[in-house]
């Protein structure tokens, strides 16, 4: 849609590129509802930082600031304020995610 919003389909399709083929509407659609404060039910930047930080709650506070600001630096978003799903997942590192993660 490229509005800057993530449904829980679109979601779905980045995780079966990234090999979650079996469980990847249901992933998408937990993960968005992990996070969807406002019952929209789409993924926007806001709540991608709020699975970020759900994710990584347990690390020490300068391993995930480091993660975080790798992360975020890595996005190439045309807006400051939105980043696509494509955008997204052009930064996550595909080849070292797991089924288990």
């Amino acid at each position: 849609r490229n509005d800057g919003e993530v449904a829980a389909p679109q979601l779905a399709q980045v995780l079966e590129l990234m090999g979650f083929s079996a469980t990847a509407k249901r992933a998408a659609e937990n993960l968005i509802r992990l996070v969807d404060d406002d019952g929209s039910g789409v993924l926007t930047l806001r709540k991608c930082k709020a699975l970020v930080m759900l994710a990584t709650a347990e690390r020490p506070m300068v391993e995930r600031r480091k993660d975080l600001e790798t992360f975020f630096s890595r996005l190439q978003k045309k807006s400051p304020r939105e980043a696509t799903v494509f955008e997204i997942a052009e930064a996550l590192p595909v080849a070292t995610i797991t089924a288990e993660d």
